[in-house]
């Protein structure tokens, strides 16, 4: 009689096997360089304490190492601090980390410098502990790290990022510390890492997702917060603060809080609300004033824009971008107490807060007058050393991070607080002329940047309508790194775009010679070789790009066109309906092959393309104008009225509708 095993035993035999498969697969993937997730990144994103900012390595404390782009700059500091050593730690946001250099360029590097300067006789450790994207609860959870190194000081320099990744915190939130715990210790296992690898590939977004050109930019998008919302996220931020202050007065250890600045005066809110209750027609009423308000500014007619705007403030009150444009109007007229309210009121009301909003500031100011803490107000110095209070490109490179002249302000401001509290000694006013001279010598240094984070500044800037200062960035990232791939095709898409078509043909063959893969690049290759005449050239460039991409839209669209400038009526058919069987709903296409139809005197194919294109897009005022141009030539001129009146109401002064709707008027009277 043939034995069976028993139950348990075949179900330990068969966990016994699959380790063994999992150990073997696990060797197998460590053999082929494959890293664990956690030695690329932290999958709970700081948010939970598991992952230590600092490891040790011998008899020194470093940077732990993860990740192409790393949240932390690269800092050491020894294992036992020396009896007369000065160990200060500096806190915060992208801001402190010294965005878009690094440490070195920070307020806390050259604290560090100045006060190895003033006391050289001492071992002086200033540590920049700042976090790409950390806001005050991160914060908190790197604070409790660095208290067990025996901290003298922490500095914190945050408030800029409170209104970053709330989605992902308040998930992280609502799940149980065993499921992070079980998280991160899969984060070491390299099969788990290789299938989340696979299960979360990042898609590349090609040039045709965005107007043909990639944009690629680091910082997550902001939602949209009302005004009691931000109201709760300012007594987060002020409870955190006040948490960290008190853990570190219990452990013995000095804290100095600072305010933080932002561009008021130089950037435009991201998101502008209505009130819910506003109507329609007082939403059209407050359109068409701030357009007016914008050609007065544009014409410097600064009293004129003054007086409009303030009628639309009536009719939007709370509306953003309304304050910012008045803050214009006031500057124009030399109202600067005026200008610094309303840029001021134009940040607070934002509803995506990419900056500060002055709550953040107010509750720095509170904790650190409630809990007796060493205040340093760099806001207030920002302004003081601002043009009329207005502080903008001056001392901050875009929206919330300092440039090195606003960083050595900074450490002055540091410096000199805790020299006069006598934190240092003798309680006296810190040596301005040794920091002038350490500031000096300084300079002679190179400041080096990252490439990805100059080109993510120069996006966020080319979004603002900050176009010279973004050619810088994209130029300042190439500078360092000649083949990146995002800058050159911005770069050479801002460049076409303002005509500097022959430099910007120069980066475009430098990016298809050194990725010839990169669909985006090549379609604009095609774009600017079409505009300059060189049909067969462009024609060329966008056959590479439908051969290598055969869904991308624009790359077909863009090769319809060129045939169909060229004279290749029948190819631009084919590649316009190629298209069209994946995108049945794109009116730009069916637009499009309503012209090519109409070239080929296919009246009722173009007809029946241009009205599908209207169907999806009632709006489309090239398609209305096109409709009716081809009912004007087929003397349809009741048909073509129609259109011509429709082309107007989207854009009531466009000579060209009106042109043909006189003709139609004309040839109906006199048939």
């Amino acid at each position: 009689m043939k034995r069976t095993l028993p139950t348990w035993k075949k179900l330990l035999y068969a966990l016994l096997f699959g380790a063994a498969v999992l150990l073997l697969l696990e060797c197998a993937l460590w053999i082929a360089g494959v890293q664990t997730l956690i030695e690329r990144e932290d999958p709970l994103r700081g948010f939970s304490g598991l992952v230590k900012v600092f490891q040790r390595d011998g008899q020194v404390y470093r940077t732990r190492s993860s990740g192409q782009h790393k949240d932390f700059n690269d800092q050491s500091f020894a294992t036992v601090k020396p009896a007369d050593g000065l160990r200060i730690f500096c806190l915060g946001g992208s801001s402190a980390y010294g965005y878009p250099w690094d440490a070195q360029a920070a307020f806390s590097g050259v604290l560090g410098d100045v006060l190895a300067a003033a006391s050289p006789r001492r071992s002086v450790e200033v540590v920049n502990a700042a976090g790409i994207s950390y806001g005050m609860h991160r914060l908190n959870l790197v604070a409790d790290e660095i208290l067990g190194y025996e901290p003298d000081v922490l500095v914190v320099y945050s408030g800029h990022n409170e209104f970053v990744e709330p989605s992902f915190f308040e998930a992280l939130k609502r799940r149980s510390a065993i499921r992070n715990h079980v998280t991160h210790a899969l984060a070491h296992v390299r099969v788990y890492s290789a299938l989340q690898g696979l299960w979360h590939r990042p898609v590349q977004r090609k040039a045709a997702d965005v107007d043909g050109i990639g944009r690629y930019v680091l910082r997550e998008d902001s939602v949209v917060y009302d005004r009691a919302q931000k109201h709760e996220i300012v007594e987060a931020f002020a409870a955190g603060l006040r948490r960290l202050v008190r853990t570190a007065n219990e452990r013995g250890v000095r804290v100095v809080t600072a305010t933080v600045p932002c561009n008021l005066r130089q950037w435009r809110p991201t998101n502008s609300l209505l009130l819910s209750g506003t109507s329609a027609a007082q939403r059209r009423d407050h359109d068409a004033l701030a357009a007016a308000a914008g050609l007065h500014l544009e014409s410097r007619e600064f009293s004129e824009a003054v007086g409009v705007l303030r009628r639309a403030l009536k009719i939007a009150p709370d509306h953003a971008g309304t304050h910012y444009l008045i803050g214009q109007a006031y500057e124009g007229v030399g109202e600067w107490d005026k200008a610094r309210a309303a840029y001021r009121r134009a940040c607070d009301l934002d509803g995506s807060p990419v900056r500060r909003i002055t709550g953040i500031n107010d509750a720095i100011r509170a904790v650190a007058r409630e809990e007796g803490v060493l205040l340093v107000d760099v806001e207030e110095a920002f302004e003081a050393r601002s043009e009329h209070g207005l502080v903008g490109f001056n001392l901050i490179e875009d929206y919330v991070h300092p440039t090195v002249e606003g960083h050595q302000l900074i450490a002055w401001l540091v410096w000199d607080a805790m020299a006069r509290a006598g934190w240092l000694g003798e309680a006296r006013q810190a040596p301005r002329q040794l920091f002038e001279k350490v500031v000096a010598g300084r300079a002679a240094q190179k400041v080096a940047a990252k490439e990805f984070w100059l080109h993510n500044q120069a996006v966020i800037l080319e979004n603002q309508g900050q176009r010279g200062l973004a050619i810088q960035k994209y130029r300042e990232a190439l500078s360092i790194a000649p083949g990146h791939i995002p800058s050159l095709v911005n770069l050479a898409a801002i460049l076409a775009e303002d005509g500097k078509d022959s430099e910007a043909l120069r980066l475009l063959q430098r990016l298809v010679t050194i990725a010839p893969k990169e669909v985006g690049g090549r379609i604009l290759y095609g774009d600017v070789l079409a505009r300059g005449g060189k049909l067969p050239e462009a024609i060329a460039q966008y056959r590479r790009a439908v051969d290598q991409a055969p869904y991308n839209v624009l790359a077909w669209n863009q090769l319809g066109l060129a045939l169909l400038q060229g004279g290749d009526l029948e190819g631009a058919v084919s590649s316009l309906q190629r298209v069209l069987r994946d995108r049945p709903r794109d009116a730009e296409l069916h637009a499009n092959l309503g012209v090519v139809f109409f070239r080929q005197k296919k009246w009722k194919e173009s007809a029946d393309s241009l009205q599908k294109a209207i169907a999806i897009n009632p709006d489309s005022f090239r398609s209305r104008l096109n409709l009716g141009v081809l009912h004007f030539h087929r003397r349809r001129f009741k048909e073509a009225a129609a259109q011509f009146e429709e082309a107007l109401r989207i854009k009531p002064n466009d000579s060209a509708a009106s042109e043909y709707l006189k003709r139609v008027g004309t040839l109906s009277e006199n048939p």
